[in-house]
């Protein structure tokens, strides 16, 4: 099973770590790319370009604005499953 990661606005994929060191060890193959960040429309490009390199069922989970992204996929991409993510911060 594929997972891919996608963040939000104010991170870059290492924010995942955590999360890919545990899914890893339970056997998951995950990626965590880095988007470009500069229009709505290059994120989609990069999602696209990574989830055409899975091979088999592919997980996209988006956290915060990575949803949007997500979501502007449309439906021209068969995935498994699509997981939105929201984190609550609390100081």
């Amino acid at each position: 099973m594929n997972i891919v990661l996608v963040h939000g606005a104010w991170a870059d994929g290492s924010c995942w770590s955590d999360v890919i060191e545990r899914l890893q060890a339970d056997g998951y193959h995950v990626t965590a790319p880095q988007f470009p960040m500069t229009q709505l429309s290059a994120n989609v490009a990069r999602l696209r370009q990574v989830l055409a390199r899975q091979n088999g069922p592919t997980i996209v989970v988006g956290h915060s604005y990575g949803g949007q992204i997500m979501t502007a996929l449309g439906c021209s991409v068969v995935l498994s499953y699509l997981i939105f993510t929201q984190t609550e911060w609390r100081t």
